[in-house]
């Protein structure tokens, strides 16, 4: 998807656009966000504060980068945390996509330096203020999806999101299966059979120490491929250690594919 046309501008309405960042910020800007423009209209619209000009700024555009993110958000909880249910799916959403997540990757960014406004708001604080910050990062967004596709989108916002505290404490603790209340052998049984319409299967490698106290070492195979290694203190528990880690295998085995 790319579009030459400028959003809602005329001639005359475009070259005002262009005359608000030099040559040098325009490529500052794109060089901190990841993606170059062909249309700069959009960068530069997508930075206006409706202080500055009521009738063209960034809040078109803003609506539509609102639904990106939300789409593009909601792809990625959604194959990267196979063990959250809908409900804890919706609730990570609801904080990734809220503004003070969103501010913090603009900040991280430094998106909100160039953002174009009104004097008199730059005095008050308004490039610090959260709200619009978030909402900058919105209308990029939207302005990065006009100017290419949503795959091109996508590969921009998911870079970004390393910005994010949030998403990046999320990762690190379901990666160390903190938190999570989850049945590993179904979400490993369900995803296999989906897929290669076959199940799991575990064995017993090892048994260590008395009755009891042991520790019963377990590996799964699918399709007589050992797909991760679990220990622990019954049988049971080892198994679910080691579908754990035949899913971590699984997942990086389609980032591989993806990058």
């Amino acid at each position: 998807m790319n579009h030459n046309a400028p959003p809602n501008t005329d001639n005359k309405i475009s070259s005002n656009i262009t005359s608000l960042l030099n040559i040098n910020q325009i490529k500052n800007i794109e060089k901190l966000i990841g993606y170059t423009f062909e249309n700069k209209i959009y960068l530069i619209t997508s930075l206006i504060h409706k202080s500055f000009n009521n009738e063209i700024n960034y809040e078109r555009l803003e609506f539509l980068g609102d639904s990106v993110i939300n789409t593009i958000y909601s792809e990625v909880l959604y194959k990267y945390f196979a063990l959250r249910n809908e409900g804890e799916l919706s609730k990570l959403k609801a904080i990734l996509i809220s503004l003070d997540n969103l501010a913090e990757i603009g900040v991280k960014l430094t998106i909100n330096d160039y953002i174009i406004m009104e004097k008199g708001e730059i005095l008050t604080g308004g490039r610090n203020k959260k709200r619009i910050i978030g909402n900058v990062y919105e209308s990029i967004a939207g302005a990065i999806f006009l100017d290419s596709s949503y795959s091109t989108a996508k590969t921009i916002l998911l870079n970004h999101l390393k910005y994010s505290s949030y998403f990046s404490s999320l990762v690190n603790l379901d990666n160390k299966n903190a938190n999570i209340a989850a049945d590993h052998k179904s979400a490993l049984q369900e995803l296999i059979q989906k897929k290669h319409n076959t199940v799991p299967k575990y064995f017993v490698l090892n048994k260590e120490g008395p009755d009891h106290k042991s520790i019963f070492s377990v590996c799964v195979k699918i399709n007589d491929k050992i797909y991760g290694y679990g220990k622990g203190e019954t049988k049971k528990h080892a198994e679910q250690s080691a579908a754990l880690a035949a899913l971590n295998r699984l997942s990086e085995e389609v980032n591989k594919i993806r990058n």
